[in-house]
């Protein structure tokens, strides 16, 4: 008789945490070194909402992982000397697998993989045994890949996806999954992202500041979780990031120096991860999780607050800059993105209503189709976002509006072509009293 279940939450947590520790707990037992870059990879995996596993999954971010070292080290060995024209056509390929991570509306983490696995290679512009390092690095990333995915598919499987509602197959891709080249937002990401990498890599050239490349690092890759995001703002982050500091701060004082054995260790870690994401939102937890970045952990501790205090520069600093990026060069504040986003539905659904002639015509329709309810979607939760008592207006007004935009849209492509629901929602778009939000805009 069944007294008591877990919930799917408490799964994951415990999911992701049992995968942490093994993270260095098996590493710890074959005398390895420099482990925490697979604790790093599992966290930043789960912060993706990637409830749904499959070991087909795991296998695509293992081969993104060794693109990623293989771009990586290839791009040393053939610019050793040449950082300057090395940093362009390394910010090239990044910026090529994040875009590709924007626009991809399955796993992201694919790309994100790559992308922050070649930028590792860099070593802070190292050139001595550039192979070594990046063989370890990848070896790490796809460890933490392989634990992560293992605990997923084997402990608590899922039958269902629970990636917003989207089908999965038994490949693990969402049914319908597809690369939206031309929306708007992935463009101007993609953007922001090359911007970041190209702010931190200057102060990294200019400053030298603690932490080194592993700013531009970290700032470019996590952007594509934060750029244009109504969730996993960097200024949440960086309260979050606080709290995470404390709890790590007190864990590096009373807790590590009183751990003698590998199952104290493993149980200190299981609970930390655990806590973390089980009461937070993934992305929350993601930088909670990153708290055992400032510890240290190594089979043998040397414990060194200079070391700390460097690390804790390090997450300040790209946090920091990730804040500068979320209000220039384009605002993402909530009546700022909503504006935005509406403009384009209505764009895109007066393409859809338009008539296809030519082949060009054609190719556009399907296109704007395509995007048609993800705009919808992002439309509601803009309006979710908004304050719009500040503006004095009427939240249900909006909220019903974006309500009928999805519906309009899903109707859209279950007929795929025009409904006159699509047209009443223009309509009734273009009747909304936004002038408030377009005369009153915050910074």
């Amino acid at each position: 008789m069944q007294y008591f279940s877990f919930s799917q939450k408490t799964h994951y947590a415990i999911k992701v945490a049992l995968a942490v520790a093994l993270s260095y707990l098996i590493p710890f037992s074959l005398g390895w070194k420099s482990v925490s870059m697979a604790a790093v990879t599992i966290v930043v995996i789960a912060a993706s909402h990637s409830v749904q596993e499959s070991l087909f999954k795991g296998f695509l971010r293992i081969v993104g992982t060794l693109i990623g070292a293989a771009v990586g080290i290839a791009l040393v060995a053939w610019l050793p000397q040449e950082r300057e024209l090395f940093l362009f056509v390394l910010s090239l390929f990044v910026i090529l697998f994040l875009y590709l991570g924007y626009a991809y509306r399955g796993d992201k983490t694919i790309f994100m993989l790559a992308a922050m696995t070649m930028m590792f290679m860099f070593n802070n512009g190292k050139a001595d045994d550039v192979f070594l390092y990046g063989v370890n690095r990848a070896a790490m990333t796809a460890l933490g890949v392989i634990l992560f995915t293992v605990a997923s598919v084997y402990l608590w499987p899922f039958g269902v996806g629970a990636k917003q509602g989207d089908e999965v197959t038994d490949t693990g891709i969402p049914e319908g999954a597809k690369f939206l080249f031309f929306d708007p937002d992935h463009l101007l990401g993609t953007l922001v992202s090359f911007l970041i990498f190209w702010t931190a890599t200057l102060a990294w050239v200019w400053f030298n500041p603690p932490g080194g490349f592993y700013i531009v690092t970290l700032a470019t890759a996590i952007s594509l979780y934060t750029v244009f995001s109504p969730i996993a703002h960097p200024s949440l982050m960086i309260v979050v990031y606080t709290l995470s500091f404390l709890f790590a701060t007190l864990a590096y004082v009373f807790v590590l120096p009183h751990l003698h054995g590998g199952m104290e260790l493993g149980l200190f870690l299981f609970v930390y991860v655990w806590l973390a994401f089980r009461f937070f939102i993934p992305e929350v937890a993601l930088f909670i999780g990153m708290g055992l970045s400032f510890m240290n952990i190594e089979n043998q501790m040397f414990f060194h607050f200079g070391i700390f205090l460097n690390t804790l520069f390090l997450f300040y600093a790209f946090l920091f800059l990730l804040l500068l990026f979320a209000y220039f060069p384009f605002s993402s504040r909530p009546e700022t993105m909503f504006l935005r986003t509406l403009g384009r539905f209505e764009r895109l659904a007066k393409r859809v209503l338009a008539p296809a002639r030519t082949p060009w015509e054609r190719f556009w329709r399907e296109e704007a189709l395509k995007m048609l309810l993800p705009t919808a979607t992002k439309l509601q939760i803009w309006t979710a976002k908004t304050n719009w008592r500040w503006f004095g207006l009427e939240k249900e007004l909006f909220e019903k509006a974006a309500a009928e935009c999805v519906a309009a849209a899903k109707a859209c492509l279950k007929e795929h072509g025009t409904t006159p629901a699509l047209e009443a929602c223009r309509k009734r778009l273009q009747a909304l009293p936004i002038k408030p939000l377009q005369e009153g805009g915050r910074f």
